[in-house]
């Protein structure tokens, strides 16, 4: 899913990991361990919204994901009382590109770009291989100190509803 500060045009110019184990404190959308998908990926953020997100995409079926309706323009998840609330806020990240939080109204850049078909279809890529991953909604600071390949991308501004950052103390 789309996130803002996402690394997924630039990800390609990063070292590779080094060790069997990725961990990215500030997961995000975990473009990092994407692209290790197959290593042991240990996923955190404080954002609860980002690790309820991961823990739904790890252990989504085929059929779940599926039944992620496409919506059309002008569309408001908030008016839909059928989807599952985890889903509602990955479908959040995927109505606006490059958000700090989910959005509720589905762009005119996500129905011409068929944005919820193209992430069916990644998710659809990934599901069943993420199973191995493990996700944890702690302050990174309580992450213990492990031999691993260490993707750090911290937050860039205050973001959440109180306007503060969950990372910012």
């Amino acid at each position: 899913f789309s996130y803002y500060g996402s690394k997924s045009k630039i990800i390609g110019y990063y070292p590779p990991a080094k060790f069997s184990t990725i961990i990215e404190p500030f997961a995000g959308s975990a473009r990092f361990a994407l692209r290790y998908y197959e290593k042991d990926c240990w996923l955190n953020d404080s954002y609860k919204t980002i690790t309820d997100i991961w823990d739904w995409i790890i252990n989504a079926t085929e059929e779940q994901i599926l039944a992620i309706p496409e919506l059309k323009r002008g569309e408001d998840l908030r008016l839909r009382g059928d989807i599952d609330p985890t889903v509602k806020l990955l479908m959040g990240f995927i109505v606006s590109s490059g958000v700090e939080k989910p959005r509720n109204i589905v762009t005119q850049w996500c129905d011409e770009k068929n944005e919820f078909k193209r992430h069916k279809k990644r998710l659809l890529d990934y599901c069943g291989k993420l199973k191995h991953w493990k996700v944890t909604n702690l302050d990174y600071r309580k992450l213990p100190d492990v031999e691993a390949t260490w993707y750090c991308d911290p937050p860039y501004q205050e973001i959440n509803d109180n306007n503060k950052h969950p990372y910012v103390h």
